[in-house]
C-alpha cells in the first residue's frame, strides 16, 4: 500500500514511484549548494505524463457514482466528528462567545444543508432518517425563533418546544382526555336523558308530584354542602377562598329554591333537577375511579376565569347547536298533547340522545384541555426568571467550591487562609455585582436583605483595613493627620465599636503646637477632656467601698466599672479585618472551621476508625475529602435558596439517603433541575385507574370524602343553580320573544349562568392545598409521571482485603491557630446552605 493509498500492482513497471535508496548528505542543508545528481537508470518524467499515467492506471467513474458513495461517508463524518468536535470546542468557550460560536455553526449547517439536491440519489432507508433529521432542525430553529433569549429560562423553553415538537403532546393530551372525559361525559350524559325522559313521561301520565325522590333531589345539593363545609371548618382545611366559594353556590341554590316555591315551580324544579343530580353522581364515580393526571402545580385565579368565559362561550352556542340538531334528545323526545296512549307507548330517541351526549362530551373535552393550558400558561411567575437564574448560578458555585476545596487540601496548611479570604472576598464582589446588574425591581424581599447584608459586611471589612492602616501610621508619626482628619477616624471607631475617649483625647493633645487650631476645635476639646474627667470620678466612686447593696445593683455597678476601665484603653489592638464566610452573615456565632487543621482532625478520627473496620487507604482518603469538602461549602456557599431548592431540599431530608455528601449535591442538582424543567413545562395530561393497593384506609376515607363533600357538593350545586334559573326565565323568554329568538336569548342565560358558577366550582378546590398536595380540580388531580426514572440507591461493598494496612501520618507544616469549629447540631442560620449533615459513609466488611 502506498502512501498515497494506491495499491500498484505491477512494481517492476513503476520504478519511479519508488526511487532507490540514496545515502544522505551529512552537511547541513546550507553546505550543500549543489543539487543532487539525479541516480543512473531513472528515466526523466514530466508532470504531465505522471499525470497521464495515474489517469490512465485508476478506472474510471461516473460523476454520479462518486457523489453517491461519498455522500454518505460525508453524512457520516459531519454527524459524528464534526459534531463530537463542535460539543468538545464549545465546552472550552467562554459563555459569552457561545452565541457567536452558534452562529457560526448553524451558518456551516446551512452550507451542508445546501446540497440536500443530493438526497434523490440515496436509498429509501437513508431518505427517511434524511427527513427525520431535516425535522429535528426545523423544530430546533422554531424553537430558537421562539426563545431566542440566552438564558437559563430561554434554554428550558426552547427544550420543551423541542420535546413538544418531537413527541406531539397535544395530540397525547387530546387522546389521553377523549378516552376519559368522552367516555364517562357520553355515557352519563345518555343515562341523565334516559332519566329525564322517563321523568317527564311519568309526569305527563300524572303519576309524578312533589315525591321523597324530588325532595331528596333538591335537598341533596345543599346537604353536601353544608357538612362539606363544616367538615372543613372542624379540620382547619378552609380557606378564604373555598369559604367564599361554598357561600356563593350555596346562597345561589338558596335563592333559586326560595324563587321556585314563591313562584309554584318547586314540584317541576324538583323534576327538572332529578336526572342532573343522577349525572352527577354518575361522571363523579367513574372520575373517582378513572382519574386525569396531570401536571399542574396550581390553580391560578386568572386562568380559572380565563378558561370559565371560553367553557361559558362554547355551552351558549353548543346548547344552542344541540337544540336545533338534536331536538328530540332526551325529555324533548316526549310527545306533547297527543293522547295518553301515544304518551305511555313514548319511548326515548335513541340517535338524537346520543348526538346529544356525543356533543356535549366534546365540549368537556374542549374544557379539560384549555383550563389545563391556561393553568400551565397563568402559573408560571414572570419573578421565576429571577430564580432559575439562582439556581443556575447556585450549581455553578457548588462545582466550583468543590474543585476549589479539593484543591485546598492539597495545599500546605500555611497558605490555606490566604488562599480562603482571597477567593471569599472574590465570592463577595461576585454576588454584590450579579444583585446590582438584577436591579432592585427584580429582587425579592430575601435577596434585598441579603444585598444589605452583603454590603454592610464589605464595609465594615474596609473600614477595619483602613483603621488598621491609620492606626500603624499613628504609631509611627503622631502628627500625620489633621484635627478634622481625627476626628474622622474616631467617627470610624465609634461605628467600628472600638472608640475610646481617652485615646482620642491622647491624639488631640499630641498633635504639634505650631498648628492653628479653630474655636470649634477648642471647644471639642475642652469637652472631651471634661467627658474624661468625668469618667475618671466616675470610676473612683465606684471603686470606693460602700454600704451594703441588693444584688440589682452589684450587677449594674460591675457593668459600669468595666465599661469604664475598657475605656481607658489607650493602645489599640491591631484589628485584622476579616471578611466572614457569607452563609454567617446573619448570626453573631462563627460556625466555621479552621480549615488550616480541620484536615488533621478528620485524618484522626479516620484513624480511629481504621484500626476497627479495616480501611484502606484509598478509603480513608475519600472520606477525608468527603467531608472536607462538604464543610467547605456549607460554610462560605454563598447566596439564597429558591422556593424550588428548598423543596427539593426538604424532599432529600426525608429520604432515608445512605449516600455521600458528593452524590447528595449531585442529586441536588440533578432534582433542582428536573423540578425547574417540569415546572416550564407544557400542560400534559394522561388517564389511568386509581390504585387502591397503594392506599392506606385513611387516605382510602378521605379521598372518598373529599370527592363526595367537595367535588361532588360542588357540582351539584352548579347543576341546581344553572337549570333552576334557567327554568325561572323559561316563562318570561316564551312570552316576550318569538321561537328563533328563544333559542339565542336561552342560549345567553345558559352562558352567563355557567360563567357565575364556574370559578367557584374550580376555585372551591384550593381547600386543603398545600405544598405537599397535589393540586385537585373537577375529575383531575396532580402527579403526572416523572419521565425518567429514579435510580435505587446501592450500598457500596468494601471487601476487606488480607494483611495489615500500613499507616501513613500527614507530614505537612500545621499551623496553630485554634479551630473554631462547631458542631452542626445547633440551629443554622436561614442563609445556611445545608446540604446534608456530614456523617461518615457507611463501610460493610465481608
Amino acid at each position: 500500500m502506498l502512501p498515497s493509498g494506491i495499491n500498484s500492482s505491477n512494481r517492476g513497471s513503476s520504478n519511479y514511484l519508488n526511487p532507490p535508496q540514496t545515502t544522505r548528505d551529512p552537511r547541513p542543508l546550507g553546505q550543500n549548494k549543489n543539487p543532487p545528481t539525479r541516480p543512473p537508470g531513472v528515466p526523466t518524467l514530466a508532470l504531465s505524463q505522471l499525470r497521464q499515467q495515474f489517469q490512465q492506471m485508476t478506472p474510471a467513474r461516473h460523476p454520479g457514482q462518486a457523489r453517491q458513495s461519498s455522500l454518505p461517508l460525508i453524512r457520516r463524518t459531519v454527524a459524528k466528528d464534526v459534531t463530537r468536535a463542535l460539543t468538545r470546542a464549545k465546552r472550552a468557550l467562554p459563555a459569552d462567545d457561545i452565541t457567536a460560536a452558534d452562529a457560526f455553526i448553524a451558518h456551516a449547517q446551512d452550507l451542508i444543508d445546501s446540497s440536500s439536491g443530493d438526497a434523490l440519489d440515496l436509498p429509501n432507508d437513508q431518505r427517511e432518517l434524511l427527513a427525520d433529521i431535516e425535522k429535528v432542525l426545523a423544530c430546533m430553529q422554531e424553537a430558537v425563533a421562539k426563545h431566542p433569549e440566552d438564558t437559563l429560562e430561554g434554554q428550558q423553553q426552547r427544550r420543551c418546544a423541542l420535546i413538544d415538537c418531537l413527541c406531539g403532546p397535544w395530540a397525547i393530551n387530546l387522546r389521553n382526555v377523549a378516552a376519559r372525559t368522552g367516555l364517562v361525559v357520553t355515557l352519563s350524559t345518555l343515562m341523565r336523558d334516559a332519566v329525564a325522559f322517563e321523568v317527564s313521561k311519568s309526569d305527563a301520565l300524572g303519576e309524578s308530584s312533589l315525591s321523597i325522590s324530588s325532595i331528596l333531589a333538591i335537598a341533596i345539593a345543599p346537604t353536601l354542602n353544608v357538612l362539606g363545609g363544616i367538615l372543613s371548618v372542624g379540620l382547619g382545611t378552609a380557606n378564604r377562598t373555598s369559604v367564599m366559594s361554598r357561600l356563593v353556590l350555596g346562597v345561589f341554590n338558596l335563592g333559586v329554591i326560595l324563587a321556585c316555591y314563591e313562584t309554584g315551580k318547586l314540584e317541576e324544579y324538583g323534576n327538572a333537577i332529578s336526572p342532573f343530580v343522577c349525572y352527577s353522581v354518575a361522571r363523579d364515580t367513574c372520575n373517582y375511579f378513572f382519574p386525569l393526571r396531570d401536571n399542574l402545580t396550581s390553580l391560578p385565579t386568572r386562568a380559572v376565569f380565563a378558561s370559565g368565559g371560553i367553557y361559558s362561550l362554547f355551552q351558549c352556542f353548543g346548547g344552542m347547536a344541540m337544540a336545533t340538531a338534536f331536538p328530540l334528545a332526551g325529555a324533548s323526545g316526549l310527545p306533547r298533547a297527543v293522547g295518553f296512549a301515544a304518551t305511555a307507548a313514548a319511548e326515548l330517541n335513541v340517535s338524537h340522545s346520543l348526538g346529544h351526549s356525543v356533543t356535549n362530551s366534546l365540549l368537556e373535552i374542549k374544557d379539560d384541555l384549555v383550563f389545563g393550558a391556561f393553568a400551565r400558561w397563568f402559573g408560571r411567575d414572570s419573578s421565576d426568571n429571577f430564580s432559575i437564574q439562582e439556581e443556575g448560578v447556585h450549581a455553578r458555585y457548588i462545582e466550583e467550591l468543590s474543585a476549589f476545596a479539593k484543591q485546598l487540601l492539597d495545599t500546605p496548611a500555611e497558605q490555606r487562609q490566604q488562599m480562603i479570604n482571597t477567593k471569599n472576598f472574590e465570592l463577595y464582589g461576585r454576588e454584590i455585582q450579579r444583585l446590582e446588574d438584577a436591579g432592585e425591581d427584580g429582587l425579592d424581599g430575601a435577596h434585598k436583605q441579603y444585598l444589605t447584608c452583603l454590603r454592610r459586611e464589605l464595609d465594615v471589612y474596609k473600614k477595619t483595613k483602613t483603621l488598621d492602616r491609620q492606626w500603624l501610621s499613628l504609631s509611627l508619626d503622631r502628627n500625620i493627620f489633621s484635627f478634622e482628619e481625627l476626628q474622622d477616624l474616631a467617627k470610624t471607631e465609634r461605628e467600628l465599636g472600638v472608640y475610646r475617649k481617652a485615646r482620642e483625647l491622647d491624639r488631640l493633645r499630641g498633635l504639634a503646637l505650631d498648628r492653628p487650631q479653630t474655636e470649634r476645635q477648642m471647644e471639642y476639646l475642652a469637652a472631651l477632656e471634661t467627658e474624661v474627667e468625668k469618667d475618671e470620678e466616675e470610676l473612683k466612686r465606684i471603686e470606693q467601698s460602700g454600704s451594703p447593696i441588693s444584688l440589682e445593683e452589684e450587677v449594674k455597678k460591675t457593668e459600669r466599672r468595666a465599661h469604664l476601665l475598657s475605656a481607658r484603653d489607650r493602645d489599640p489592638s491591631p484589628l485584622h479585618a476579616r471578611l466572614r464566610p457569607i452563609p454567617s452573615l446573619e448570626s453573631d456565632v462563627q460556625k466555621t472551621p479552621d480549615f488550616t487543621c480541620f484536615d488533621r482532625m478528620i485524618r484522626e478520627t479516620t484513624s480511629l476508625l481504621a484500626r476497627a473496620q479495616a480501611l484502606t487507604l484509598q478509603t480513608r482518603g475519600q472520606i477525608v475529602q468527603e467531608i472536607f469538602v462538604d464543610a467547605f461549602l456549607r460554610a462560605y456557599f454563598p447566596g439564597v435558596r429558591t422556593p424550588v431548592e428548598l423543596a427539593v431540599l426538604a424532599s432529600l431530608n426525608n429520604e432515608d439517603s445512605k449516600t455521600v455528601p458528593s452524590e447528595r449535591k449531585q442529586t441536588f442538582v440533578q432534582e433542582v433541575a428536573e423540578a425547574r424543567r417540569e415546572a416550564s413545562d407544557g400542560y400534559r395530561v394522561h388517564a389511568e385507574f386509581r390504585s387502591f393497593g397503594e392506599m392506606s384506609w385513611a387516605e382510602l376515607f378521605e379521598s372518598l370524602g373529599r370527592q363526595l363533600l367537595l367535588t361532588d357538593a360542588a357540582r351539584q350545586n352548579v347543576f341546581a343553580n344553572v337549570v333552576g334559573t334557567s327554568m325561572l326565565l323559561d316563562d318570561w323568554v316564551q312570552q316576550n320573544f318569538d321561537e328563533r329568538t328563544q333559542l339565542l336569548i336561552g342560549g345567553l342565560v345558559l352562558g352567563i349562568c355557567i360563567f357565575v358558577v364556574y370559578a367557584p366550582l374550580y376555585l372551591l378546590h384550593t381547600e386543603g392545598a398545600s405544598p405537599e398536595r397535589r393540586v385537585d380540580r373537577p375529575g383531575a388531580q396532580g402527579g403526572f409521571p416523572p419521565l425518567r426514572r429514579e435510580e435505587e440507591l446501592r450500598e457500596v461493598l468494601t471487601p476487606r482485603p488480607d494483611g495489615a494496612h500500613t499507616m501513613r501520618t500527614d507530614e505537612r507544616a500545621i499551623s496553630e491557630a485554634q479551630t473554631e469549629y462547631e458542631p452542626d447540631s445547633d440551629s443554622s442560620s436561614n442563609n445556611d446552605y445545608e446540604l446534608g449533615r456530614i456523617s461518615t459513609p457507611r463501610i460493610l466488611a465481608d
